[in-house]
């Protein structure tokens, strides 16, 4: 198997938005084990426009035509569906949304100016300056809110996350990139500076920046890769941006594992349920940056802002509650972060990024460059690699990983 047609939709298309993230299924047996344990998606291969933001100007539309093309992970479908076919899952989860409008793996912000990639948020130029509040609004709401819920649920109880994208085939001076690379790291962390300050995530010990995956798990794709002479980088040519889906969900699930240790040992100052309480965790864990109460809670404990009259929650009893989770995780960080960083149970995230030319041939169409054809092959291949590394991984590295994680640290 080689080249074969190209057959998705090339977009943009415009439809009404019913849902914009969805499962596309793999018509293949399934592996009911594999199935519940493994999750994987791409988040930047839509070409949807709906249309509840219609009309656009015409000068919207010949911007949002010129960065379509090359914001559009192309190609992704194919490898996602390969995997999960080879892996015996019933499909895998897509984001119908064209990224132009809006990037689900960034934070839920709207940039008036260009930014570059690492640091934007999920509404950019140039499609911000023909959005107003009313198409923002929607966006972020049917779409941000709607995919950001659905993902919440669907990561529930799983081992592994694999989001699956294509970048270009070299960088800005020409250097060819790797056919396929694995993204593990934040990009604060290898710049040296603390994801807490970049990006506000309380709590989140900067040693669980380092990786989102167990490494056992990304060595032995990239291992798997290499064995089919697929050339194969880690964290290059760049690493997970502050609001990527795969860090996000680190800080959250990290959020729910401090929560039940500390409920565990009884630290609560105040009743579990009451709502200071409540919102605190419900701070801590607004890893999306949509709740904006969450937001001006932070602000009122961190003391840059007033406590506004019409708050009704006893503002005490906020600070009561967020000072002794703050001291509990400073007495007991070096094991929380240890049994949170080696647990069998943390969950793996990981961007696996395909060269497009290594899986596509591009032409122009009507005058810009669109895929024409994909390598069944290549797709093939890269899926069966993958597929085999996650089955074996969590056959006989999770098991060994569980062993050692059970006779604790060494002193």
């Amino acid at each position: 198997m080689s080249w074969i047609p190209f057959d998705e939709p090339l977009g943009p298309d415009v439809h009404p938005l019913e849902d914009p993230f969805v499962e596309v299924p793999s018509n293949g047996p399934v592996d009911s084990d594999l199935d519940r344990q493994v999750l994987i998606d791409t988040v930047h291969d839509g070409h949807v426009v709906p249309e509840a933001i219609l009309p656009l100007s015409d000068q919207a539309w010949s911007d949002f035509r010129d960065c379509y093309g090359d914001e559009r992970d192309w190609g992704s479908h194919y490898v996602a569906t390969s995997v999960a076919r080879h892996l015996g899952l019933s499909g895998y989860k897509r984001v119908l949304l064209a990224r132009p409008l809006l990037d689900f793996n960034r934070f839920a912000g709207i940039n008036e100016l260009p930014l570059g990639h690492d640091h934007r948020d999920a509404i950019f130029p140039p499609m911000s300056g023909h959005l107003d509040r009313r198409r923002t609004r929607i966006l972020l709401e049917q779409g941000y809110d709607r995919i950001d819920d659905r993902m919440e649920s669907w990561i529930e109880g799983r081992q592994v996350k694999l989001s699956v994208h294509t970048y270009r085939p070299s960088n800005e001076i020409g250097t060819e990139r790797p056919a396929v690379s694995l993204i593990t790291q934040s990009a604060a962390y290898d710049r040296q500076t603390d994801l807490r300050q970049a990006s506000f995530y309380e709590f989140y010990p900067r040693q669980l920046v380092e990786f989102t995956a167990d490494r056992m798990l990304t060595y032995r794709i990239a291992t798997y890769l290499e064995r089919g002479f697929v050339p194969t980088g880690l964290n290059s040519p760049y690493m997970l941006p502050e609001g990527a889906v795969e860090l996000r969900a680190q800080v959250w699930l990290f959020v729910r594992f401090l929560r039940e240790r500390y409920e565990r040992e009884g630290r609560c100052p105040v009743a579990p349920g009451t709502r200071e309480y409540e919102a605190i965790w419900n701070m801590l864990g607004n890893t999306n940056r949509r709740s904006a109460e969450a937001i001006s809670l932070r602000e009122q404990l961190h003391g840059s802002a007033r406590v506004p009259r019409s708050q009704d929650l006893d503002f005490g009893l906020l600070q009561d509650v967020y000072d002794d989770i703050r001291r509990y995780l400073r007495e007991n960080g070096g094991r929380i972060v240890w049994d949170y960083r080696f647990s069998p149970d943390r969950m793996s995230t990981i961007i696996v990024e395909v060269r497009r030319d290594f899986i596509l041939r591009m032409e122009a169409v009507e005058g810009r460059m669109r895929p024409t054809q994909v390598h069944g092959g290549r797709v093939d291949e890269i899926g069966e690699r993958i597929a085999s590394a996650i089955r074996d991984y969590l056959r006989d590295d999770l098991p060994l990983r569980r062993r050692h994680f059970e006779r604790g640290p060494e002193d």
